[in-house]
């Protein structure tokens, strides 16, 4: 003992560095370590050289550094190439030390194969560092689990439809219609921590922390589902988002499409007009909303009407006496996929005959006109327009006429002509 402290002094007064052999006081260490460096204190495998996923190996470590005064004794070590989700402790050990152990955790997702990690060290006492100085050497054991997969959530009639994630608007960034939640599940579900990642199109989807990944965790009620929401306008054509899931550290899963969509426009599918038998008629026009891609929207939209402006009356025959009923739209579902609009008017038998201009022959002037729009689910100028029309009303029937539908502008009746004025004839009925 003494003539190595005795030796240590007189290597580091000459100036020619240390070359002692690190002699272990405890006894233990195999492999020496020299002045400034670090090694494997017995070998090069971990103890033992093979375990199964989620269990430990030991390394042991051998140091030596003279510090300055003043300096840390402690030196950071780092490792690298471990199996992922695997961790190791402690991180720090002494600067001087013959059979230091580092303990190294597996993950239960860590992948069987044969690993060598490098480790090295860092501390302010010795400048340069230590480099790689030692590789733990060790097995997993076992067959690679599978990973995890990803399906559309039975609580999602629309992800199961199409796997879609509809845009509504900027309204519905963080609250969808009622049945337009995209909401994905991953197997198995028997994991702790789900991470789930937005790999492409993070331009066009987001989770509920606005963000392109998050962790859902069984313990805290979060469970192994995430609900995906639209983040922006996917435009003219449908837009893919690709999302994965890695559960508890392990691999990921392959790729799961959605389809980024949006209530497009209107189609008209029939119209037809009956009488009520008395003053008035109604008139019933079916239309279907579909997406970017002509596909039918899978699930009930409602449509919202939208005004340019207050009502504007043309009066072709209006007497004072005529019991003219007030125009009434109503928007409802037929069906599955249909929307059936209901327009009622005044009839003809409604205006004094000696007064009106069309008898005996029954024409169809114009009654009032008002320029419209049509909205997705929402009534809101944030919700997508699909639709830009003049309702027109006559004498004996209703009609959407100068129907411009997708819309060239999102602003109730831009992209409209002007309205007709009166006795201008019947425009196209759609």
């Amino acid at each position: 003992m003494e003539l190595t402290l005795i030796l240590r002094l007189v290597l580091h007064v000459v100036g020619i560095g240390f070359a002692v052999l690190g002699v272990s006081l405890a006894g233990v260490a195999t492999t020496l370590a020299q002045e400034n460096q670090g090694v494997c204190s017995e070998q090069q495998f971990a103890t033992p050289s093979t375990i199964a996923p989620g269990q430990q190996v030991t390394v042991k470590l051998a140091m030596r550094c003279t510090p300055a005064e003043g300096q840390s004794e402690m030196v950071t070590i780092g490792i690298t190439g471990l199996p992922k989700g695997s961790t190791f402790s402690p991180k720090q050990i002494p600067v001087n030390t013959d059979d230091e152990t580092i303990t190294i955790t597996t993950s239960a997702n860590s992948l069987p194969g044969k690993y060598t990690a490098p480790i090295s060290g860092t501390s302010a006492s010795c400048p340069g560092g230590y480099g790689n100085f030692c590789n733990a050497q060790f097995v997993v054991s076992g067959k690679a689990k599978p990973p995890p997969t990803i399906s559309c959530a039975p609580s999602s009639p629309v992800c199961n439809s199409n796997q879609g994630l509809y845009w509504f608007g900027e309204i519905n960034v963080s609250t969808p219609p009622e049945r337009y939640h995209t909401v994905l599940e991953a197997a198995p579900d028997g994991g702790t921590n789900y991470t789930w990642k937005i790999t492409a199109g993070s331009d066009f989807a987001q989770f509920e922390n606005g963000q392109s990944s998050i962790v859902t965790n069984n313990k805290k009620g979060e469970g192994y589902s995430v609900e995906v929401f639209p983040k922006g306008d996917p435009g003219n054509t449908s837009q893919n988002v690709i999302v994965t899931v890695s559960i508890d550290g392990g691999p990921p899963s392959a790729g799961f499409l959605l389809r980024v969509l949006k209530p497009y426009k209107i189609m008209s599918v029939g119209q037809s007009d009956i009488s009520d038998g008395g003053n008035y008629y109604q008139s019933r026009l079916d239309y279907v909303i579909v997406d970017q891609t002509g596909e039918i929207l899978p699930q009930e939209v409602k449509l919202s009407e939208t005004s340019s402006g207050s009502l504007s009356v043309i009066k072709d025959a209006d007497p004072v006496s005529a019991p003219w009923k007030e125009e009434v739209e109503q928007i409802k579902w037929e069906g599955h996929q249909v929307v059936s609009i209901y327009m009622f008017g005044p009839s003809e038998r409604s205006v004094p005959p000696a007064t009106h201009p069309c008898k005996p022959t029954g024409c169809q002037n114009k009654v009032v006109h008002w320029c419209k729009g049509h909205r997705a689910e929402y009534f809101d100028v944030e919700s997508v327009q699909v639709a830009s029309f003049v309702r027109q009303y006559y004498t004996d029937h209703g009609r959407f006429c100068n129907l411009v539908s997708p819309p060239a502008s999102d602003i109730v009746g831009k992209d409209l002509p002007v309205c007709p004025p009166p006795g201008a004839t019947m425009c196209p009925s759609n």
